[in-house]
């Protein structure tokens, strides 16, 4: 079985073992318990807060500023009051790290260092902004870290339906912006969006990201006016992975009125020197926008990702097709939850190009590609959904 994300990880004692993201104090750092990325964060003090080490490169960032002490409480830590009334917390993930600006109060918000962050980039991987709006650390043909573009949002309305019945409040949507980013001089410059920062509406806490990963993503997607979206789930509900998980999308967004396509590569070092007889995609549908059967998702073997976390459209062409599924899950409107799916295929060059298993091109993988227009029937996009992300098995046979 393959996945996009690590499944297991060595451990900061080198023995191997599931993904742990908890973090644990190790000489004068603190570091995740076993990802797939060597990451540590400062116990306070000057230098780097967040430090990744991949593929042999590595690639930092620091407060303009002594930090104070952290507190830590199970993947992430916080320094309290980088600026009064704003924290700066660090969170471990599978695959690398998430940098967040929390900015508590109306005060925090106008304060200079809050309206224009700029992080001291270090390491030997210098830093790039991308078309996209991302970033890549990297030196030539080694990528380090990369992250989606940075975001901002609030955090107010993230209440249980319990917590909303018992105070009355109104739950009203997430209110998410992009954040302006600049990279020169050894900074990586973050400018939010002040017309949220100012608003009299605020609803703070509002906090200011991005998330970092080792290496470059395992997924990407494309969308029909060649914006960005959102890559994380942005209704996290029960039964959902919190923090918000990945998620592929593909169909029409009834928010954004673009259309998506989503894009994923499985390693396949396993199966070198082994002749590949079909595979199986496994998943869970996190959302649909209809409630009972959503229109069909489409499954093709594609061509390579050039870029993540967004293609140009349309995106790496389709080539074999893989398989089907139609399933249904909205838990705010429908209350249902989410749904297991599987799709199979036995076609030949449905998981990789046939002949290419043991030659140099099976290491880049399978890359297969979902959508919601089937070539053979003609048939149109239809409305949203979105999927946690799928694992491979792939049946095969010793040549």
């Amino acid at each position: 079985m393959t996945s996009l994300l690590p499944v297991r990880a060595r451990r900061f004692d080198g023995s191997w073992g599931a993904v742990d993201t908890t973090l644990q104090r190790a000489g004068d750092a603190l570091v995740p318990t076993a990802i797939a990325a060597g990451v540590r964060f400062s116990l306070g003090g000057d230098g780097p807060f967040a430090t990744i080490v991949h593929d042999g490169g590595t690639f930092s960032l620091s407060w303009p500023g002594s930090l104070p002490a952290p507190t830590v409480a199970g993947d992430s830590a916080t320094y309290h009051d980088v600026v009064p009334g704003a924290d700066l917390m660090v969170r471990a993930t599978a695959t690398g790290f998430s940098h967040y600006l929390v900015v508590r109060t109306r005060a925090a918000a106008a304060d200079p260092l809050v309206r224009q962050s700029q992080y001291r980039v270090g390491g030997d991987a210098p830093l790039k902004a991308t078309a996209e709006g991302g970033f890549v650390a990297g030196t030539a043909g080694k990528v380090v870290a990369t992250a989606d573009a940075a975001l901002m949002w609030d955090t107010l309305t993230h209440l249980s339906a319990r917590e909303v019945a018992m105070s009355g409040a109104e739950r009203l949507p997430v209110q998410k912006r992009r954040v302006s980013a600049e990279v020169g001089a050894g900074l990586l410059t973050l400018r939010p969006d002040l017309s949220m920062l100012d608003d009299p509406a605020a609803r703070f806490p509002i906090v200011i990201d991005p998330t970092w990963n080792g290496g470059q993503n395992r997924w990407a997607y494309a969308t029909n006016n060649n914006q960005n979206g959102p890559t994380t789930d942005s209704n996290v509900a029960g039964g959902d992975p919190s923090p918000a998980a990945a998620q592929l999308r593909v169909g029409n967004d009834p928010d954004s009125a673009r259309t998506y396509r989503s894009f994923m590569r499985f390693p396949l070092t396993t199966v070198t020197g082994k002749n590949v007889l079909g595979g199986k995609l496994a998943g869970r549908a996190d959302h649909t926008w209809k409630c009972t059967e959503n229109r069909s998702n489409y499954f093709y073997r594609s061509g390579a990702i050039a870029t993540t976390p967004r293609q140009a459209w349309p995106g790496p062409g389709m080539s074999v097709y893989f398989g089907a599924n139609a399933v249904h899950a909205n838990e705010a409107s429908c209350n249902e939850p989410n749904d297991p799916f599987e799709v199979s295929s036995t076609k030949p060059g449905a998981v990789i190009r046939v002949g290419e298993v043991g030659s140099p091109r099976a290491s880049r993988g399978s890359y297969l590609q979902v959508d919601q227009t089937c070539r053979r029937e003609g048939q149109v996009p239809g409305s949203a959904s979105s999927m946690m992300l799928p694992r491979l098995s792939v049946m095969n046979a010793m040549r």
